[in-house]
């Protein structure tokens, strides 16, 4: 609106314009885009084999599920009082709780989504993919302001086609809630860089919290004010007490880091040091080309372009475009520093930011030298994207689902003790399916690398704490009632290969019980032939490396 039209909404008697139906249009837009983007990404999950398959795509998925799983079912256990005692009991029965190694708002969204649709499969998938779609509309909606609503909707669009957001929709896993607190976060202090408002500071400051709530990754986030401040050249709201009103409010997550950094650094494969730095920036960097595409790369160094060189920007766009381009480099950096493991995913945090820097670019492209040549330079890289780089990532279907079965059948009882062996996603796998079948908590799982060996969280330094011997007789002092073997083939673990060698010492106290098509030829599970000991030991459960000690249960009787 030019300076008349200020002047005139200005005098006395003239109503201000109404631009109610604007923002109907606007909200009503949004809400179309998170739809349409929900029911892609679900598409994309079906087409994945994602809703036929276990819980075993990484080894952190049953993980994920088992702990939001735990809440649920803690905050429909009328017994609130004492939180920590529940999550132990409920690590007795299925060992795969992991809350404290990663912090608790990924499990208290599913928990709530889980009390109005239901714990199933399908359910939390539906979840996965409703929040990449609201992801995707996040984009759409911030998107506007820097590069209008059609390049942002493709920004948008293109995010939930990347085949690493796919992959991360196919499972239960925290990434594409923490892509989506971060994103806000990012906006809202883009509003703030805007409009110089508290309300718009607080917002980031909580949006951060929440987002460093569901993953430590969040805490990327303490990078982006100050990179914000240098790319917009603000430096004066260093000084602004608007800015530090944020701060307070994301420092209510310090407490919880605190508490939770001796298990959270157990799990890290890389101690601090150059020698992660050099290993993560030579990976991140190939993975960045490899997850977009050079087409679209070309398109984020465009709009970093616009960004860096003020003749090149749109003025109006500079605090959002700030706060988005510091939200891509933030993670970048933090990821390039802080050994949390290297892994493609860590980027999806970034892709967000990166995918809007691209749109931003398109569009600043046609203005300054046309609108052909910017869309030309787009279908480009789109076509560069569409064959090089699209593809639908699948996920197999597993046979926990039937081990469970099987061995739930073998073992009726509400507090039977089944024991599994495997890697790490097929034991959680398992866990998973036994516990999605039965009334909670009920039947105690073990797990071979947990009781029949000793390792960190990431399996590093394992070690066998039984012989052959020794170990079935711990077996029967259990009372397991069956024995299931993993269907990955890892010969190489010793857990999985010292439960292969008490069925095959023991061929008269283990029976095999059936050939499972779907694991192949070789039994996977075998069931005790002998009379069970009417006084079976406690469950135990060695806690040592994660809160420095062990936890038990009171066998039944």
């Amino acid at each position: 609106m030019d300076a008349v039209g200020v002047q005139r909404m200005a005098e006395p008697g003239r109503a201000r314009p109404d631009t109610r139906p604007a923002n109907r249009r606007l909200r009503i837009s949004v809400i179309a885009f998170f739809f349409s983007a929900w029911l892609l990404a679900t598409a994309l999950q079906v087409a994945g084999g994602c809703y036929r398959a276990d819980f075993d795509g990484h080894p952190d998925e049953a993980a994920h599920y088992i702990t939001g799983l735990m809440v649920h079912d803690y905050l429909l256990s009328g017994n609130l009082l004492h939180p920590m005692a529940y999550a132990e009991n409920y690590y007795v029965h299925y060992p795969k709780v992991a809350i404290g190694h990663w912090p608790p708002m990924f499990y208290v969204v599913q928990a709530l989504w889980m009390l109005l649709f239901g714990t199933s499969r399908v359910s939390i998938l539906l979840l996965m993919s409703a929040i990449t779609g609201g992801t995707a509309a996040v984009m759409f909606f911030a998107g506007r302001l820097l590069a209008g609503p059609w390049w942002s909707a493709g920004a948008a669009a293109v995010f939930v086609c990347v085949p690493m957001v796919q992959a991360n929709t196919g499972m239960v896993m925290a990434e594409s809630l923490l892509a989506l607190g971060g994103l806000l976060a990012a906006y809202f202090f883009g509003r703030y860089l805007e409009t110089g408002e508290v309300k718009h500071a607080i917002s980031f400051g909580a949006w951060s919290a929440i987002t460093i709530l569901v993953k430590g990754n969040g805490w990327a986030l303490a990078l982006l004010p100050p990179l914000a401040l240098v790319l917009s050249h603000q430096w004066r709201k260093l000084l602004d007490w608007r800015l530090w009103s944020a701060a307070p409010v994301a420092a209510l997550v310090i407490p919880w880091q605190i508490l939770t950094m001796r298990m959270v650094e157990n799990g890290w494969e890389w101690p601090w040091g150059l020698s992660y730095i050099r290993a993560s920036v030579s990976s991140f960097g190939p993975a960045i080309a490899g997850t977009l595409g050079l087409g679209i790369l070309l398109l984020v160094l465009l709009g970093l372009l616009g960004l860096v060189f003020p003749r090149l920007n749109e003025p109006r766009c500079v605090p959002m475009l700030s706060s988005i381009g510091a939200l891509a480099l933030a993670t970048l950096l933090f990821h390039a520093v802080v050994p949390a493991n290297i892994e493609g995913r860590r980027l999806i945090l970034a892709l967000p930011a990166m995918l809007l820097m691209a749109a931003y670019g398109v569009a600043r492209l046609g203005q300054l030298a046309g609108s052909r040549l910017a869309t030309g330079l787009a279908l480009a890289a789109a076509a560069w994207f569409a064959l090089r780089v699209f593809t639908i990532p699948q996920k197999p279907a597993d046979c926990s689902s039937d081990q469970a079965r099987l061995a739930m059948e073998l073992a009726p009882g509400s507090s039977d003790r089944l024991l599994v062996a495997g890697s790490s996603s097929s034991e959680g796998a398992f866990i998973a399916e036994v516990a999605q079948r039965e009334k909670r908590p009920g039947r105690f799982v073990l797990r071979a690398s947990k009781v029949l060996m000793d390792s960190a969280w990431s399996g590093a330094g394992a070690t066998l704490r039984y012989s052959v011997g020794m170990a079935e007789q711990e077996l029967e002092s259990w009372g397991i009632r069956a024995i299931v073997i993993g269907p990955d083939g890892s010969e190489s673990l010793p857990s999985l290969t010292l439960a292969r060698s008490i069925v095959n010492a023991y061929p008269d106290r283990w029976k095999p019980v059936a050939s499972l098509i779907r694991c192949g030829n070789a039994p996977s599970v075998f069931r005790y032939a002998r009379p069970l000991r009417p006084d079976p030991s406690p469950v135990e459960a060695d806690l040592s490396r994660m809160l420095g000690r062990k936890i038990s249960s009171t066998p039944a009787k």
